[in-house]
């Protein structure tokens, strides 16, 4: 805990603009998880000179449980969002596959050279490859409906 006396102005700009705020003291605890940090305990109080030594001290006692819950959560959301983002990809795969077989059937090029000029073409037009992909798909599916459409007319 870094305790700054009053009047030892670090911050000569913020401290009068917190101030008018109606805040006079701030406790601050790093919350580190061995040496690493992985968030801040911050408590702000109105009263000028509210926090004492005891208080740091005791805010450094439940720094560490802290810190592990906090880095444990930042743990779980980062695995919620890798869940979402594989199953975005699970949905649209479907259609980035479909859309490198058309790009295959109309160039005898590769799986993996079609997959590389959708992704080219997705950068220079600069959308993502899945909507490239499903708009490649509604296209295909279009000419292909308005090819049945003209033979069974005939």
């Amino acid at each position: 805990m870094v305790r700054v006396p009053r009047g030892a102005e670090k911050w000569p700009r913020f401290g009068p603009r917190v101030g008018r705020l109606g805040l006079h003291s701030v406790l601050s605890i790093p919350l580190l998880l061995r040496t690493t940090p992985v968030g801040v305990i911050t408590v702000y109080s109105h009263a000028k000179d509210a926090f004492f030594d005891v208080d740091g001290e005791i805010a450094e006692r439940y720094a560490p449980p802290a810190a592990a819950v906090l880095y444990s959560a930042q743990l779980r959301e980062r695995d919620r969002q890798r869940v979402v983002e594989l199953t975005k990809a699970l949905e649209v795969r479907p259609q980035v596959d479909r859309a490198v077989g058309i790009m295959m059937s109309r160039t005898a090029k590769s799986p993996e050279q079609a997959l590389a000029s959708l992704r080219q073409m997705s950068n220079v037009r600069q959308v993502k490859v899945a909507a490239l992909a499903s708009e490649m798909v509604e296209e295909a599916v279009r000419r292909a409906r308005q090819r049945r459409a003209v033979r069974s007319d005939e």
